[in-house]
């Protein structure tokens, strides 16, 4: 009875892993090299909204996406720690920026992003679960997305999705690489995803 539910738990895991890892097999490189290559034909590509933006804000909202990229990684190594260090990190940063000398409509555009941020944030760096940092990372990861769709980035931004996240609902994240490095899963499903739309000045 046991060895029956064992060996049915393993072929579930096999084929969740077959399922996730077609999107990505077509993609990867026949090398040992992990880099995928992308068809940009199917991603949609965003322009920023804002054009000459400030420059202290364009550095603000490249240290926010920074310290973001830093937490995406910790998750995908499953380091619940460095992934909280990170988090606190970009607390810091948004509460040292001031925005009053912002022209107005960018200091709005800012402003309707960063309190999500934080509290998103804030709840990654008060957690040492990383299941629960890997959920409130989704949220995040929309609002870090929506900023960046507001002023965009140094290099192009990557938006890859796994519909098999959080029980089959999907989320999203962002990368400055094409390769698929999933926060949600980790090691269990690192290759689990695909890229799906870039910004791009």
């Amino acid at each position: 009875m046991n060895f029956s539910i064992k060996s049915g738990s393993y072929i579930a895991v096999a084929m969740l892993l077959a399922s996730c890892g077609n999107m990505t097999t077509q993609k990867n490189q026949a090398t040992n090299d992990t880099t995928s290559t992308v068809d940009m034909a199917n991603v949609a590509i965003v322009t920023p909204l804002i054009t000459n933006t400030d420059a202290a804000l364009s550095t603000q909202v490249q240290s926010i996406y920074v310290d973001y990229l830093q937490m995406q990684s910790a998750l995908a190594g499953d380091q619940s720690k460095e992934t909280a260090i990170a988090a606190n990190h970009l607390n810091t940063v948004m509460d040292s920026f001031k925005d009053s000398t912002l022209p107005e409509n960018q200091r709005q555009a800012y402003e309707t992003h960063v309190t999500a941020i934080k509290e998103s944030a804030v709840r990654i760096g008060n957690s040492k679960n990383i299941e629960q940092q890997r959920i409130a990372f989704e949220p995040l990861s929309q609002h870090v997305f929506d900023l960046l769709k507001s002023f965009g980035s140094i290099k192009p931004v990557y938006e890859s999705h796994c519909p098999m996240a959080f029980d089959n609902k999907g989320a999203s994240w962002l990368s400055d690489k094409t390769t698929i490095r999933n926060p949600y899963f980790g090691d269990k499903m690192l290759e689990c995803g695909e890229v799906v739309s870039m910004i791009k000045k």
